[in-house]
């Protein structure tokens, strides 16, 4: 068994050893192309094969910015947390409301309640009256059924005269007829 594990040790070092060399390849080579060089491509211009070939800046975070984002990032999460227990707080605090009504009013108090409703705006307009309940009305009989009306009868057509005739000879027109009578 052991010496069946070092070949695959010695494999499995081999292959992260050069896909570590890959990585770190160089920065690749790039055209610039284009009126105002926005055009990027590995292989030269095709209108300017001269134009220089230039290597893209890489994006890299230094261990100061590093740490900044993760202050922000921790402020930004206390400031997050603080409002919203501030907003717990305060729904715990607001009394509950019940329904609004048709009005659009929210429950009635006790002082609410026993109080006049207030005088209409103009007095001239009459207070709307209130419905009167309906009365049942009595259940209709069921109606017969109607007779289905009988069809119509297509209208004769006219005869249509034959020009063939029937003879020993079968069916033909009048001139076989002749000829087969000789």
């Amino acid at each position: 068994m052991p010496l069946r594990a070092a070949p695959i040790l010695t494999t499995a070092v081999l292959v992260l050893l050069l896909g570590a060399a890959n990585a770190q390849a160089a920065d690749p080579v790039l055209y610039r192309c284009g009126p105002q060089g926005q055009d990027l491509r590995d292989t030269p211009c095709p209108d300017d094969p001269r134009r220089a070939a230039s290597a893209l800046p890489r994006d890299t975070v230094t261990a100061a910015e590093a740490a900044a984002a993760r202050k922000r990032a921790a402020d930004e999460a206390r400031a997050t947390d603080a409002l919203r227990k501030e907003r717990e707080r305060q729904e715990a605090a607001r009394p509950r409301s019940a329904a609004a009504g048709i009005d659009g009013r929210v429950g009635q108090t006790q002082k609410d309640a026993g109080a006049q409703p207030a005088k209409p705006s103009d007095p001239k307009k009459r207070k709307p009256k209130d419905p009167k309940p309906s009365k049942p009305k009595p259940a209709k009989p069921p109606k017969e059924p109607k007779v289905p009306k009988t069809p119509k009868l297509p209208k004769p057509q006219p005869p249509v005269p034959s020009t063939g005739t029937i003879g020993a000879a079968g069916i033909g027109n009048a001139g076989d007829a002749i000829d087969a009578r000789r």
